[in-house]
């Protein structure tokens, strides 16, 4: 009885780990969407640091052929997923507002809830790890100073052509920052017109052309650092902007059955994105982002998706995605520093998985305790006025 007490209040405490939400209503399968994506970048870079840390000098053509490695590889397309989350949240009070009657959308706000609820866990767990790198690894100060400048302000794929040696993935953050400040002037045009379809239509148009030039200028858009931002990832993020219009026209409004069918596109959509990597081309990437608007349908109508995607426990983990990208990379990298080498056998599947049962848990973890105490904190409204009212009265 004892342990079941014990698990029932575990189970209580994990349930109040859920993200709180404002501008938008909470919708589990975006939460569920969020772990999708979550999981397939950790799974990425703890393939790339079992790479780096094990004394096993794998076969890279043998590797090649291994169906696990395949997927691994390519697990970087979560980030993908990301930028279309974005697209579908931040359009969501728009669309609302324009067609719903829902409530007009400030921009200030916008910009301040941007600021207030990203900005605090970015910048305390940048200076955290500064502080690891130049005292644990004893890498000076002056080494680390101008890429941590650039990273903070959200600048060091432009400045220097590359990712941060602080933490590698914020490239990514640098292109949704993009995203943020484009993305009301973009809504105002777009999602204002009256007629569904011909906002289908346009935002279909825009993705295309995007896509197109993006494939056609890559090489110049390199030349100028320019190929991890806006430019060449828009039409991510535009797919889940015409998911959003969907969802709100036909499976929010006319709460739409959920079949297995459905379950079926959601799966098709996952091995698209998995499929459609290489070479890159034009209608590869057109597939790419085609079948994460199959994933996205599959987890709001699929009958075992929708359950699986908005599962409780899912979706809290999800809804921790910003706090385990924030701290993820460099975090396995330092695990496998001690466990990078246990090895029972040359195969890679068995060697990945072992890692895998010892970090990713240990992840979660740490995770849990960061999002509890450096992230959900920033998500409550008005959070610097509270710690104002806390300051006076301390003073009275």
């Amino acid at each position: 009885m004892e342990k079941l007490n014990i698990i029932s209040r575990l189970h209580d405490k994990f349930l109040t780990l859920r993200r709180v939400t404002y501008s938008t209503n909470f919708i589990a399968e975006i939460d569920g969407l969020r772990f999708l994506a979550i999981i397939s970048v950790v799974m990425l870079h703890l393939k790339t640091h079992l790479m780096s840390h094990s004394a096993i000098n794998w076969d890279a053509a043998a590797l090649e052929q291994n169906p696990l490695y395949w997927v691994l590889s390519r697990s970087g397309l979560g980030v993908f997923i990301f930028f279309s989350i974005s697209g579908f949240v931040l359009a969501l009070p728009f669309i609302r507002q324009y067609h719903y009657q829902g409530k007009k959308v400030s921009i200030k706000k916008y910009f301040i809830r941007r600021l207030t609820r990203l900005e605090p866990p970015f910048l305390i767990t940048s200076v955290l790890f500064l502080i690891f790198y130049i005292i644990v690894k004893n890498i000076g100060l002056d080494e680390l100073l101008g890429s941590f400048i650039a990273m903070i302000t959200y600048t060091h794929y432009f400045i220097y052509g590359n990712w941060s040696p602080i933490n590698p993935v914020t490239w990514s953050l640098e292109t949704e920052v993009q995203f943020y400040i484009l993305a009301p002037l973009f809504f105002f045009l777009t999602l204002r017109l009256k007629s569904f379809k011909v906002r289908i239509l346009l935002n279909s148009f825009i993705t295309m052309v995007c896509l197109y030039f993006s494939m056609l200028y890559f090489e110049e858009l390199k030349q100028l650092h320019l190929p991890k931002s806006i430019i060449l990832f828009f039409p991510y993020f535009q797919i889940g902007i015409i998911f959003c219009d969907f969802y709100l026209k036909f499976i929010k409004k006319n709460r739409l059955e959920k079949k297995y069918i459905w379950d079926m596109v959601g799966l098709a959509g996952i091995i698209g994105v998995y499929t459609f990597i290489v070479p890159m081309e034009f209608v590869n990437y057109l597939l790419q982002v085609v079948s994460i608007f199959l994933i996205f349908c599959g987890a709001f109508l699929g009958k075992v998706s929708s359950k699986i995607y908005s599962n409780i426990y899912i979706s809290i983990i999800g809804g921790m995605c910003y706090t385990i990208y924030l701290i993820h990379y460099p975090a396995i990298n330092f695990f496998l520093l001690f466990t990078g080498n246990l090895t029972f056998t040359d195969n890679f599947v068995i060697n990945y998985l072992l890692q895998f049962i010892i970090v990713v848990p240990i992840l979660l973890i740490i995770s849990t305790l960061a999002f509890a105490f450096i992230e959900k904190p920033f998500m409550q409204r008005d959070w610097w006025k509270q710690i104002n009212y806390s300051l006076l009265s301390v003073k009275k």
